[in-house]
């Protein structure tokens, strides 16, 4: 090597060891930093906060029905329109200890101060289950509807209820004990905290790849896959069906990107069913595109 790129790489000896120090100094304080913040994976972090939220269902009333809220006479009292609102964890206000300030019941509180001065009361009764499914609704409604005799059947539909996505066992547990696997197996995951974190974070995020990919193939997938989809429509047929067995009309449609409201009134209950609307939800273009799968009854949405 000629004497001159010998010197100029003795001159940049000094910055290289000075820049690999760095590096190693900054990976080093990064390291620390991750040990002092990072608080263990994110799998086991989950479980214990699910078993800690479990603390508000202690506090929860339950009717002599099982379903959220106090109990209502077999005889509507005069003057009074019910409203029957059915859906899952959602319309059940799951991590809520206070019975007041889930949706129902901040529902029937607006309602009653509207219609207070037409001398009418509201009573609106909270049927939703945690972790039910349309077929469930269909038969709560057959369970409620001689003895509450509702004038309004509200139905929430979160786009969860139309998949198997709920059933964690199925669908979220073998890809976390996947995930979980390869973990343990990984050296550089037990021994650098810093690691830990970026491989959480990733973890984290091909979870939710896989969550909305099973979503999109639950609505416009295979028949096989958009099965649970197939009789959710079913089964919301069945509680238009039964409605209009008790003389209710039916409104429905696509109100938010997450969710569809399903109403059935009597001609004298519109200025309820007035009070209901949503605050309409722009819904993403590529949802709207495909918006018609999501009307339950063709035609009448």
């Amino acid at each position: 090597m000629a004497p001159f790129a010998i010197s100029a790489v003795k001159k940049l000896l000094p910055n290289i060891a000075l820049l690999l120090g760095g590096i190693v100094a900054g990976l080093a304080l990064a390291e620390g930093i991750s040990r002092l913040v990072y608080k263990g994976p994110w799998q086991e972090r989950l479980g214990k906060e699910q078993l800690q939220d479990q603390q508000w269902k202690r506090e929860v009333r339950l009717n002599a029905l099982g379903l959220r809220g106090r109990d209502y006479s077999a005889t509507k009292p005069p003057h009074t329109k019910r409203v029957l609102i059915l859906g899952d964890s959602f319309t059940f206000g799951s991590g809520l200890s206070d019975d007041s300030v889930v949706f129902p019941a901040l529902l029937q509180k607006r309602l009653c101060a509207d219609f207070a001065p037409r001398g009418m009361a509201i009573e609106v009764l909270n049927g939703g289950m945690t972790g039910s499914l349309t077929g469930d609704w269909v038969q709560l409604l057959e369970q409620v509807k001689d003895s509450f005799q509702p004038d309004v059947i509200l139905v929430v539909f979160f786009l969860r209820d139309g998949t198997r996505l709920h059933l964690l066992r199925s669908f979220i547990w073998p890809i976390r004990d996947q995930i979980v696997a390869r973990n343990r197996a990984s050296v550089l995951y037990r021994q650098s905290y810093l690691f830990r974190l970026i491989r959480d974070y990733r973890d984290r995020l091909e979870i939710a790849e896989h969550y909305g990919q099973g979503m999109n193939d639950a609505y416009f997938g295979s028949a096989r896959q958009t099965q649970e989809w197939t009789i959710a429509q079913a089964n919301i047929r069945k509680i238009k069906e039964t409605a209009a067995e008790i003389h209710l009309s039916l409104e429905c449609g696509t109100k938010s990107r997450r969710t569809i409201f399903c109403r059935r009134f009597s001609g004298r209950m519109r200025p309820i069913y007035g009070s209901l609307r949503p605050t309409s939800i722009r819904m993403p273009a590529d949802m709207r595109s495909r918006q018609a799968p999501f009307c339950p009854f063709s035609g009448n949405c």
